[in-house]
């Protein structure tokens, strides 16, 4: 089997047991489980990417955690709201210079997962428990990153190449 037609069978057999998975038993936003399967491939994939992906998006989630609970604590107030912002991003960039989490989109994927895993369930930031958006996403995520490792070592086992990451 070639290497596209590989990665194919793999991901898309994959993608349907992960949405399964997610709607089902881990009560998790599919598309947040996608956005992390995405940044394992997007820093490199193999086991140095799984690495360095779920450490970025981890990294994200804790930047997007204290940016929103910033942002929670301003209410309504617009000037605190984008200073928030504006020091999370800059809070992201300096983050990505450390050699673990130095992919700037994989931390930014970790930041908009939590703000949009926020907005979709509708739970404050301070939430505590097993419902905590900050929870929830770097679950999602880390689930992501498992589905993008093990569909490579699928795909390198279905296909004549050792190298399916992108291209």
């Amino acid at each position: 089997m070639q290497d596209k037609e590989a990665a194919t069978v793999s991901i898309g057999a994959l993608a349907a047991i992960a949405t399964y998975l997610t709607e089902t038993a881990v009560l998790v936003p599919t598309w947040v489980t996608f956005i992390g399967w995405t940044s394992f491939y997007a820093v490199g994939a193999g086991p140095a990417g799984f690495v360095r992906s779920v450490f970025a998006n981890l990294g994200g989630v804790v930047i997007g955690s204290i940016t929103l609970l910033a942002m929670h604590l301003g209410a309504n107030n617009a000037v605190l709201i984008a200073l928030a912002v504006g020091v999370g991003s800059a809070m992201a960039v300096q983050a990505s210079k450390m050699s673990v989490v130095g992919s700037l989109p994989a931390i930014f994927f970790g930041f908009s997962c939590t703000v949009g895993t926020v907005a979709v369930t509708g739970k404050s930031i301070a939430t505590i428990g097993i419902d905590s958006p900050v929870l929830v996403a770097g679950t999602a995520l880390l689930l992501g990153n498992a589905f993008g490792i093990v569909s490579q070592w699928l795909a390198e086992a279905l296909g004549p190449s050792k190298n399916i990451r992108g291209g």
